[in-house]
């Protein structure tokens, strides 16, 4: 008679989990296994396992860790462990091998090192299709990337390399000397030649190459190597977009539509026997495409140059032969050469450039549609401004536009002075008369001895942002005459922005601070805000004194007034005093024979600082230093943000 004993625990030892075939996953006392529950048996022992698991194919894997000796017995290192159980036929295929590393997103396939050191590989959805793969043997295996639901390693067998798909198995054979990932592409290695395939197109090989590398700013962009041939791939659009003979070659740009990988032109800079030139894959393109096989024009600019730079405002070639410059435009379809004549050339805006030759220089209009047309010519110096550049000649100035709407404009070269005010306005002077240009108009004409420009720009950093602009017109008596004019930008002739007289009234004096505007004339003073409100009404004239009012970081917040000892503040079209002990102001006089330093601040610690810096002086560099100061404004400010320092000369008081 044969016997059978079966020792079951209570039931509440076990706690039951997922259940595959006749084997569950079961818990108890923080350690997990698998237990047969038709022979109500335990497969193996119980650990603190992870366990993954699969409804469809019928696998758990576990893993665990235990630790070992180390390679020279002296410590324990810990390992991380797994093993597969194989729901459906019952059969435990791997127990207790080395977890290398997970293939792909998800636990469904894996690497591991059994104990004589070689690799396997379990991949669940092999293991129904052709039976226990896990057997097979490798020196080595790496996971080499994951797109979408597709995850691939690399596998390694004596020295060589295949290419390893989840789910299917061996891709290639196993006899290259590298394969790797690169952005991409999949990168082969096999003795001195390489190709490449599409990773999301594998299909799609290339040729045999000695050399593939990355562009340096576009890894969307590969350069690939053959004999005394380049070929030239974009990897987003799987095309080969240039093939050309030559030393180097460099992408430059792309034309057309920037958003999409597809469309477009791309220009290269290639180099051959030391000289440069220009390829474009248009043209490439079409003589691929083309019947005849020796085709005319093969590049859209030879190599005959000693440089080439693309240029980084607009897209435009500078070309060098020798110590000269030149330009070249255009593309496939179209293109122009400026020959290199110049010492230098500056692209100013719009396709405006200033060519300098024997110390003298040229404004002009040039592109691929347009020929060569001169504005200036034999011009000694120039600035440029935002939308416009001013140019000497003659020990005169003048002013080219280079604004989109105007940039043909030219005021000649009929000043003594040109500076820009508020951005877009300049203010021009001619034999001691000033005037105001805006946009290659004469908005104010040249009848005023000096020209002030004010208004209320709020969070903006610059008067050319405010609604309205006003001026202060000062005439050849003394007297003032206040301005406005409605501030569009992009338009001088638009009705709305004619110059306006505010009432026919002329004033002693009138000064812009940045809420507020300040007019005297022999009834007093009159303080208004930038909407003309009154602010605040004065019988005699009245010395106002703006500063900002700076935070703990040196920052201005706002500006306070000082006027006749009460400070006040200007905010939402109110003008409110304000009461604190914190206002003092500090200031300091510096005298010599002939002149007169006064420095003034609200801000104690700038005044001891600058009062540091003088004092620290002798004599002659104090002098120097107030004296520069007081005749450059930008540098005091940049130091000393919140104080003022005027000059008065002693022959003045007199």
């Amino acid at each position: 008679m044969k016997k059978t004993s079966l020792v079951v625990r209570k039931k509440k030892d076990y706690n039951i989990g997922v259940i595959l075939g006749n084997t569950a996953l079961v818990d108890n006392d923080q350690k997990s296994g698998l237990l047969n529950i038709k022979k109500n048996a335990l497969i193996g022992p119980m650990r603190s396992y992870h366990t993954y698991y699969s409804d469809k194919n019928k696998f758990f894997v576990q893993t665990y860790q235990d630790k070992f000796a180390s390679d020279d017995c002296k410590n324990l290192v810990e390992k991380n462990l797994v093993r597969v159980f194989d729901a459906l036929e019952e059969e435990m295929l791997i127990d207790g091998q080395e977890l290398v590393s997970w293939i792909g997103e998800y636990h469904n396939c894996f690497s591991s090192k059994s104990s004589d050191g070689k690799y396997h590989i379990y991949d669940e959805g092999r293991v129904r299709k052709y039976g226990d793969w896990t057997k097979e043997e490798f020196d080595e295996v790496s996971a080499l990337y994951t797109r979408y639901n597709d995850s691939y390693a690399v596998v390694t067998r004596n020295g060589k390399k295949g290419l390893y798909f989840v789910g299917e198995g061996l891709l290639t054979s196993i006899s290259y000397d590298n394969i790797e990932k690169m952005p991409g592409i999949i990168l082969y290695t096999d003795g001195t030649t390489k190709f490449f395939e599409f990773d999301s197109e594998r299909t799609k090989k290339s040729v045999f190459f000695t050399s593939i590398s990355y562009d340096e700013k576009d890894n969307k962009i590969v350069y690939c190597k053959s004999g005394n041939k380049i070929y030239v791939y974009n990897l987003e659009s799987k095309d080969l977009l240039l093939s050309i003979e030559a030393d180097d070659v460099k992408y430059t740009m792309k034309s057309g539509d920037n958003y999409n990988a597809y469309n477009g032109e791309f220009f290269f800079i290639f180099t051959k026997n030391g000289k440069s030139g220009i390829a474009s894959s248009n043209i490439n393109y079409n003589i691929r495409n083309s019947e005849n096989p020796n085709p005319v024009q093969t590049t859209i600019l030879s190599n005959e140059y000693d440089e080439i730079v693309k240029s980084k405002y607009a897209n435009f070639f500078y070309i060098r032969k020798g110590e000269k410059w030149g330009l070249f435009f255009g593309d496939a379809q179209k293109s122009k050469v400026v020959e290199p004549t110049y010492d230098d050339i500056d692209y100013i805006q719009n396709y405006i450039f200033r060519f300098h030759n024997g110390g003298k220089s040229t404004i002009a209009i040039v592109n691929a549609y347009n020929d060569f047309t001169t504005l200036v010519s034999d011009i000694d110096d120039i600035t440029h401004t935002r939308i416009g550049t001013i140019f000497k000649k003659n020990d005169k100035y003048g002013i080219v536009f280079t604004d989109s709407d105007s940039y043909e404009k030219v005021i000649d070269e009929d000043f003594d002075s040109v500076e820009v005010v508020a951005g877009n306005y300049f203010l021009v002077t001619k034999d001691g008369k000033k005037g105001v240009i805006h946009l290659g108009e004469i908005i104010i004409p040249l009848e005023y001895s000096d020209i002030e420009l004010g208004g209320y720009y709020d969070q903006y950093h610059d008067l050319s942002d405010a609604k309205m602009i006003y001026f202060a017109l000062k005439k050849e008596d003394g007297t003032y005459s206040l301005a406005k004019r409605q501030n569009y930008n992009y338009r001088s002739s638009n009705k709305d922005c004619a110059v306006k007289f505010v009432e026919n009234h002329t004033y002693n004096d009138i000064r812009f601070f940045r809420d507020i505007m300040v007019l005297t004339d022999d009834n007093g003073t009159i303080i208004y805000d930038y909407e003309e409100n009154t602010l605040k009404k004065y019988h005699e004239a009245t010395e106002v004194i703006a500063f900002p009012k700076l935070d703990e970081y040196e920052h201005e917040k706002e500006m306070y007034y000082c006027i006749d000892g009460v400070y006040y503040f200007y905010k939402d079209g109110k003008f409110e005093e304000i009461h604190t002990e914190e206002m003092d102001c500090f200031i300091t006089t510096y005298e010599t024979d002939t002149e007169s330093y006064e420095a003034k601040t609200f801000n104690k610690r700038e005044h001891d600082k600058f009062c540091d810096e003088i004092d620290g002086y002798d004599d002659e560099k104090a002098q120097e230093t107030l004296k520069n100061y007081a005749s450059n404004i930008y540098q005091l400010r940049n130091k000393y943000s919140s104080l003022s320092l005027k000059l008065t000369t002693k022959t003045d008081k007199k």
